[in-house]
């Protein structure tokens, strides 16, 4: 009794790659697509509980300077945490940008 076992052809082969590739690529997206109604959701849930008569009155009395200042903030503590990562990653073996650890 002689068994012979066949092997995928290579183009079998480029061809099974290819399909999971694709249903690879479908499933992302499906998944993205969940994402975004999931999201579109949750704000049409937010937006409808919002007092807007009461919003406009807070915008309205706002101190734009400190929501400035503020933002300021947010934007150089972004920056000096995405330094510090940078600084403790690269002895482990990450060698991205520091531009990468403070916008990702």
């Amino acid at each position: 009794m002689s068994t012979t076992l066949q092997h995928d052809s290579p183009s079998t082969l480029e061809d099974h790659k290819s399909a999971y590739h694709l249903k690879d690529r479908r499933n992302s997206w499906i998944g993205i697509g969940l994402r975004i109604l999931a999201t579109l959701i949750l704000i049409a849930f937010v937006l409808q509980q919002v007092e807007w008569e009461s919003l406009v009155q807070r915008l309205k009395s706002l101190k734009w300077q400190w929501f400035a200042a503020a933002q300021a903030v947010a934007i150089v503590i972004q920056i000096v945490a995405g330094i510090r990562w940078s600084s403790l990653a690269r002895p482990i073996g990450f060698l991205h940008s520091t531009s990468f650890f403070i916008w990702r």
